[in-house]
């Protein structure tokens, strides 16, 4: 008797796991995405859009897709300031121990930068910098504490329009590779080894390294 109680508890408890992450699976991603493009544009005073949304519950990834952040209002034309095609977010349990971000990996594919200087002192960014520059009032802020691995950006596009000088400068195929950035005591696997590549104004650089152990 006490054995089939046993085991009628069990089968009801990994029937509550798999309903819990049915529900996170489908439940999250619409959520987060309402979220992210609420108060993602009441925080930058700009419009941000998320085209996809997918998470992964047993892994604790989230992957977001078409990822654009729109110019100040009032901007013509209205190209988006920011887009990113993919971004990848493997977070670790650990983040919970810690109380800070544990990123296990993080990529972030085809990134498109668009920043123009408008005029002396003036460019088309200052709604954002002021937005988030610290005010004098503030108290002094504790540093950020994060562990973030294995870094993968690829295929980076910045591009600087230098409107007074009717110039741009492009830096396209951008790589970069870090294994590791951090300022709390973990230690994760470190899959990728440090590059940096671009071309600029049709230039090219390549560097590569080899990381060590910890």
């Amino acid at each position: 008797m006490l054995k089939s109680r046993a085991l009628r508890l069990l089968a009801w408890a990994v029937v509550a796991v798999l309903l819990l992450v049915a529900v996170s699976w489908l439940a999250v991603p619409p959520l987060l995405k309402w979220q992210l493009e609420t108060r993602g544009s009441q925080l930058l005073g700009r419009e941000l859009r998320v085209g996809e949304v997918q998470f992964a519950p047993f892994s604790l990834s989230l992957t977001l897709r078409q990822l654009s952040v729109g110019p100040a209002p009032g901007t013509t034309p209205a190209t988006p300031q920011l887009q990113i095609e993919r971004l990848f977010i493997d977070i670790d349990a650990r983040s919970l121990l810690r109380l800070a971000p544990v990123v296990g990996g993080l990529e972030i594919d085809a990134p498109r930068v668009r920043v123009a200087h408008l005029a002396d002192g003036r460019y088309d960014i200052d709604d954002l910098l002021q937005r988030f520059a610290p005010k004098p009032e503030d108290p002094p802020a504790e540093p950020a504490r994060f562990a973030l691995f294995n870094l993968r950006l690829s295929d980076g596009e910045f591009s600087f329009d230098d409107r007074p000088v009717q110039r741009t400068h492009v830096l396209r195929k951008l790589r970069l590779d870090l294994p590791f950035l951090s300022n709390l005591p973990d230690q994760l696997q470190v899959k990728v080894e440090p590059r940096l590549a671009f071309e600029l104004n049709g230039a090219a650089f390549d560097n590569q390294g080899k990381s060590t152990p910890f």
